[in-house]
């Protein structure tokens, strides 16, 4: 079973692939810097929170760790310019 990470998922364009995911059956976390509105928006769509500000590394580390812990690898999907470790 696919697990996906969405950075951005507690609102917009985010939450609505979220959304469409979790109905497709997936694993869903969503990324958000607000936990208050991260968890509330997980709990609306059948996901998981994650603690997560792209703009800093030591949150994009720590959001990935649980992921790439379960299932031994990680696989990243970044848009042109970015980084992932």
């Amino acid at each position: 079973m696919t697990t996906t990470l969405i950075a951005g998922g507690n609102r917009g364009l985010g939450h609505e692939v979220a959304r469409q995911l979790v109905q497709a059956g997936q694993t869903v976390r969503i990324g958000a810097r607000d936990a208050e509105n991260g968890h509330k928006a997980a709990d609306r769509l059948g996901a998981a929170f994650v603690q997560l500000d792209v703009t800093d590394n030591a949150s994009v580390d720590a959001a990935v760790r649980t992921p790439r812990a379960r299932a031994g690898h990680l696989d990243v999907s970044t848009t042109p310019g970015s980084s992932v470790r």
